[in-house]
């Protein structure tokens, strides 16, 4: 007669070949069971380790595109087991931040969903409901969970699946789970799968509205927008791309100006394929005036609009020391009179300061308004000035000081 050990392991070897054919829960109960002589160990990356050692070596053999399936259910249930509670310390959320880096790295692997076996199928089936199911959980670090959901139709359903029915279907899971509106953080991630379902078909209009009432209701989150611009850019996408662009700004126009370097960042790539599109740009950017200002006045530089850029520095009542030299060059060699009034206005700033240090900065910016009038060849203009502008200002003995350190008086 075989020894209850031997027949118990018998057991679990059978029911471990037969694991690939078998349903996610029956999955989680194996992993539960793989993970127990862990039970009594602290939540942190030293567990999260030994977990997915355990795994890997106790794991049956799966097929390609199962295999990579079984390793995210076993990256998701390590998750699970270190958020036992509803406080998270600090060694449990940089353990989970890790298993969020590995299952990162499993969806860089590229499985042959096309060539999967049937039950494949049902197995990802019940992965999109469980991980759809955790999109909208009420629960405080829903947020662990949910990228997992969108990086599976990124990284694998869509770039293999193009068109898939399953796309419309997941559309139609979502609709039927709708949250109730006073659960705002369920509601938003609704929208945003909903968002997102309609941006990988194609459907931009029902993106872009779904976007705006979302904006609207529960304040977007910025990185969530840049998700959707970033596919487009990856996938070089730039007619669809500039589309976006022209169509999303407006949701900017409530969020602070340090998310819009990404925002215009995105137009440059644009107009490096599409340059005759400049002016759609330029709208957009006096669209979100004045948090777009400091993006504003860059590109009227970068784009050589020396005028314009004058003007603004003019109306915003920028100090010209502000800026490096090197900032001026280009307007020096290639239209020196638009600083003049740049310069002459700063100066007469500086000298109502009537302090010394206001007095310096003067006669610096008086001394590149003397480099600006001899390149202008015109040294009789700037003796006419600077004779009145030390005659105006005569009583002020500092100010007549520093002039003559700076040797622009006699």
């Amino acid at each position: 007669m075989m020894p209850i050990d031997k027949q118990n392991q018998r057991k679990k070897d059978a029911a471990l070949q037969q694991l690939p054919a078998q349903p996610i829960s029956e999955w989680r109960k194996w992993l539960l069971q793989c993970l127990e002589p862990l039970a009594a160990q602290t939540r942190n990356s030293d567990y999260a380790s030994r977990a997915a050692e355990l795994i890997q070596q106790s794991r049956p053999a799966f097929s390609p595109a199962m295999k990579c399936l079984f390793e995210l259910h076993s990256f998701l249930f390590i998750m699970e087991q270190l958020h036992t509670g509803t406080f998270v310390g600090y060694h449990t959320r940089v353990a989970m931040e890790d298993v969020q880096g590995s299952i990162s790295k499993l969806f860089e692997q590229s499985p042959a969903l096309a060539d999967a076996e049937p039950a494949f199928w049902d197995r990802l089936a019940e992965t999109l409901a469980d991980l759809r199911g955790r999109l909208l959980a009420e629960e405080r670090y829903a947020d662990y969970f949910s990228p997992v959901y969108y990086a599976l139709w990124k990284k694998w359903l869509y770039p293999r699946l193009p068109g898939s029915p399953l796309f419309v279907e997941e559309l139609a899971h979502l609709e039927a789970l709708k949250p109730q509106q006073k659960i705002a953080q369920t509601r938003y991630q609704w929208m945003f799968a909903k968002c997102w379902l309609c941006f990988l078909l194609g459907r931009d209009e029902e993106a872009q509205a779904l976007l705006t009432a979302l904006n609207r209701k529960s304040r977007l989150r910025i990185h969530d927008y840049y998700a959707l611009l970033d596919e487009l850019e990856q996938r070089k996408e730039w007619n669809r791309l500039l589309h976006w662009l022209k169509q999303t700004a407006s949701l900017l126009e409530d969020h602070h100006g340090v998310h819009l370097n990404a925002f215009f960042a995105y137009w440059d790539a644009v107009l490096a394929q599409m340059p005759q599109e400049e002016e759609a740009m330029w709208e957009q950017l006096l669209l979100l005036l004045p948090a777009s200002r400091s993006i504003y006045a860059d590109k009227l530089h970068h784009y050589e609009k020396w005028q314009e850029w004058i003007d603004y520095q003019l109306s915003e009542g920028i100090d010209p020391l502000y800026y490096r030299v090197a900032m001026f060059a280009p307007i020096e060699k290639h239209a020196p009179e638009l600083l003049l009034p740049f310069y002459h206005q700063a100066v007469e700033r500086y000298v109502l300061l009537k302090n010394r240090d206001g007095y310096k900065s003067a006669v610096k910016l008086l001394k590149r308004l003397a480099k600006l009038y001899k390149k202008r060849k015109d040294e009789a203009g700037w003796e006419t000035f600077i004779t009145v502008f030390a005659g105006r200002y005569s009583r002020l003995r500092a100010l007549q000081e520093e002039l003559r350190k700076g040797k622009l008086l006699s």
